[in-house]
């Protein structure tokens, strides 16, 4: 499927300053959740409709209780793979939370209301509702993509499929 969308709504990880976030610390899914939790606590984002539209619970493997966790882990079919994508997942959601409790100062330290629970939430939005946009020819000739949220796209289709979006 191909959307066409106005590039300004397109939220992307290139609205993260370097001064906020050095490019070569994070990648671009990790600027991009640091964006949403940023931004989603901003009551004048521009953004702030698609923000309170967003779920704020997900049913998600990164929100699994460790008991859930454990459930998938006792099988070998497809409860397996979806174990392994449980730890996978939260691997890298453990991994930009260090990230981002190694700034200084540090926003998990700074803010009262900016908690682990507001970042697991932003993980979850990329995760669960972003796309691949095609961002920058390579030296092959082929685009490099991008992690991207395009608010109002949900509609479209059935999250977390991937299209993408041309601009």
């Amino acid at each position: 499927m191909l959307v066409k969308t106005p590039a300004h709504l397109i939220i992307h990880p290139g609205l993260v300053s370097d001064s906020k976030l050095p490019q070569q610390d994070f990648d671009d899914k990790e600027r991009l959740a640091y964006f949403v939790a940023e931004e989603a606590r901003d009551v004048s984002s521009q953004w702030r409709r698609y923000w309170d539209v967003l779920p704020r619970e997900f049913n998600t493997p990164l929100h699994y209780s460790s008991e859930e966790r454990s459930m998938l882990s006792d099988s070998v079919t497809q409860y397996g793979h979806a174990a392994m994508v449980a730890r996978e997942e939260r691997k890298a959601f453990d991994a930009f939370k260090a990230k981002v409790n190694r700034l200084q100062p540090s926003p998990l330290r700074k803010f009262d209301s900016y908690s682990v629970a507001t970042l697991r939430w932003a993980w979850s939005v990329v995760t669960s509702r972003g796309f691949l946009v095609p961002h920058a020819l390579t030296d092959d000739n082929s685009f490099s993509d991008r992690p991207c949220l395009v608010p109002g796209s949900g509609t479209l289709v059935p999250a977390p499929l991937t299209v993408r979006c041309f601009t």
